[in-house]
């Protein structure tokens, strides 16, 4: 009786190790599901802002061909300032904003200059993503 009492806790006890280790092993990969898709979309969100610069720069330049005073020269550019800033405020709340209340301790950063400091730390993982160069794809 002792022997079968002894085999059935331990099987109780081996159900609940097996099942906590599944659940740790899951989160972990959700977590690092979850940090890759921060560093695309924030790798995204950077391209995409490279370009808006740099259209804002041609614009600027037609804008002074066009002969503008320098008064609206100067309007014009702190409206450009004000359309990238706001893309940066609303791009990194909505990246924030996705996240469910289980993962928020994942996100690590909580406006753009956060953000940007958080993909220049982890710039290795972004050259060798997009390069292909090597396996070792970690998030710090």
């Amino acid at each position: 009786m002792f022997y079968i009492l002894c085999a059935i806790v331990s099987l109780i006890v081996g159900l609940i190790v097996g099942q906590a280790a599944a659940l740790l092993s899951t989160s972990s990969t959700s977590i690092k599901l979850i940090k890759t898709s921060q560093m695309v979309c924030l790798i995204m969100y950077t391209k995409v802002l490279e370009q808006v610069v740099f259209h804002n720069g041609l614009s600027l330049k037609d804008y002074i061909m066009q002969g503008a005073s320098e008064r609206n020269i100067l309007i014009y550019k702190e409206k450009l300032q004000a359309e990238v800033d706001t893309f940066k405020n609303r791009a990194i709340n909505i990246l924030i904003d996705a996240h469910p209340p289980l993962f928020e301790s994942a996100v690590e950063f909580t406006d753009w200059n956060s953000a940007m400091v958080y993909l220049n730390k982890n710039t290795n993982f972004v050259f060798q993503h997009f390069n292909r160069e090597t396996d070792d794809k970690t998030i710090h």
